[in-house]
């Protein structure tokens, strides 16, 4: 379920994506201080009444940037650091997801063994609720035992009901949490 959220989760891979994007800029801020070299050529023909005349040309320049050794100390360092920045946010990012991850597979393995322990619970009560019933029908019980185990059995009902609620939601923050969803 980890691998799974590391393959699918948004937001690590927007920040796999700036990280790959920092190390383009630390290449480029590299590559801006060194020499630009250019080459050009041309052939050009010319006819006149009785003349003609043709030409080649070849060019080459070497441009040196303006250096300031500072500057590009600096300007390396801040492309480093913001590199490191864009990795220290990726492994923080993955220790979130991991224990969200696991947090959320936590929680839905609980309520998932909650509920066959409620729907016992359900038929226990409905059980006392039949039998509260049998004896005041036959004048050994009260009412008020009976509203009781009626109260008893409608609560357990509920608590049955929410238990399965409380499941699937949770099952459902486990896979939006690898991604899935």
């Amino acid at each position: 379920a980890i691998e799974k959220a590391y393959e699918n989760r948004p937001d690590l891979k927007s920040l796999q994506m700036v990280k790959r994007a920092q190390e383009e800029s630390l290449k480029a801020i590299k590559r801006s201080y060194l020499p630009e070299l250019s080459a050009s050529s041309g052939y050009n023909y010319r006819k006149n009444s009785d003349v003609s005349n043709t030409g080649f040309n070849i060019g080459a320049s070497l441009d040196f940037p303006m250096l300031n050794f500072m500057d590009i100390k600096y300007s390396i360092a801040q492309g480093k650091s913001y590199l490191k920045m864009a990795e220290e946010n990726i492994d923080l990012s993955k220790k979130n997801i991991y224990f969200e991850v696991q947090t959320n597979y936590i929680n839905m393995v609980v309520l998932q063994r909650k509920i066959p322990m409620m729907a016992q619970k359900v038929k226990q009560t409905l059980e006392n609720f039949e039998l509260a019933d049998g004896r005041y029908t036959v004048g050994l019980g009260n009412f008020i035992e009976l509203q009781q185990a009626q109260t008893n059995y409608n609560n357990a009902q509920l608590a049955f009901v929410q238990a399965v609620f409380d499941y699937n939601v949770a099952k459902e923050q486990f896979q939006k949490s690898m991604g899935v969803r």
